[in-house]
């Protein structure tokens, strides 16, 4: 598998699959004294951790991977950065903030803009959920001054997601909408549900119920059809993460307990939303 092969993976949520590859060319990568090979293998091992919900696990891969780039300072960001995320998933955002100063700290002439909007990005989203909103507000206009010239359309639909986190209904469903509409044609199941879900909320607070039950229902089967082909000890892990039990005591609290075995009514009402808004790169991915 090559690491191209393993990042769609990963953005199609196919998380198991991602785990068993990741581990095997990690061992193969190690017996053959390749550490760049070992450090990628490792990181991608990270990453199928965190969103199955095997935290311990995930977090022992990450501090393997900060040791073996302790040599390798082109690979200490990214390591760092994975470190960082383990800690989001367990919770403990006051370490997670710290890793990630630690990274971006790190950040030279030689750090790809990406690397760098990522760090940014996920620094923000790691404020928000802190509930340091003035913090969220300045790392999120550093990675969006990035991600405006990186022409990268799953960076441009988490940065208005992360935008619309910060503002309240109704002003925060018309950033919710370009993202999804920007992502709808790409297999990014991850960010799609979570952006379906706080349309939802932002429906339900302004009393649209028909669109929040359809933007809470589409979540939910999004995240159904993730958790599908888990290994059952790995199932219970992957809805106890924390944005997924916000979400399911979101949909009960609004819906009650029956929403979770309604069938869907066919058809979706989706809010108005002008293509003619987003980039002309986007528009021109889109018909590609």
């Amino acid at each position: 598998m090559t690491p191209e092969e393993a990042h769609r993976l990963q953005l199609s949520g196919r998380y198991s699959e991602l785990l068993r590859a990741s581990v095997a060319e990690q061992v193969a990568a190690r017996e053959r004294g390749d550490m760049d090979g070992e450090i990628t293998w490792t990181l991608s091992a990270v990453r199928a951790c965190r969103f199955i919900g095997r935290t311990y696990e995930g977090t022992a891969h990450a501090a393997h991977a900060v040791l073996r780039a302790q040599d390798r300072p082109d690979r200490q960001v990214e390591c760092v950065y994975a470190a960082a995320l383990m800690h989001k998933t367990a919770g403990r955002q006051a370490d997670a903030i710290a890793s990630l100063d630690r990274a971006i700290a790190m950040m030279d002439a030689a750090t790809p803009d990406a690397t760098r909007a990522v760090c940014l990005l996920e620094r923000a989203e790691i404020a928000i959920e802190a509930g340091l909103v003035d913090d969220a507000r300045i790392w999120l206009t550093r990675g969006a001054a990035l991600v405006h010239g990186l022409e990268n359309a799953r960076l441009l639909a988490w940065t208005l997601y992360l935008k619309a986190l910060l503002e309240r209904p109704p002003d925060d469903a018309p950033l919710l909408a370009g993202a999804r509409t920007i992502i709808e044609s790409m297999e990014l199941p991850e960010l799609m549900w979570q952006i379906c879900w706080r349309l939802a909320r932002s429906h339900h607070a302004m009393s649209a119920v028909d669109l929040a039950r359809q933007q809470a229902h589409r979540a939910l089967g999004l995240l159904r059809v993730m958790s599908e082909p888990l290994a059952e000890s790995d199932v219970w892990s992957f809805w106890r993460l924390a944005a997924r039990r916000s979400f399911l005591a979101f949909i009960r609290a609004c819906f009650g307990p029956e929403f979770e075995t309604e069938v869907p009514v066919p058809g979706e009402v989706t809010e108005p939303f002008d293509p003619a808004l987003l980039p002309a790169f986007v528009r021109e991915s889109a018909r590609a």
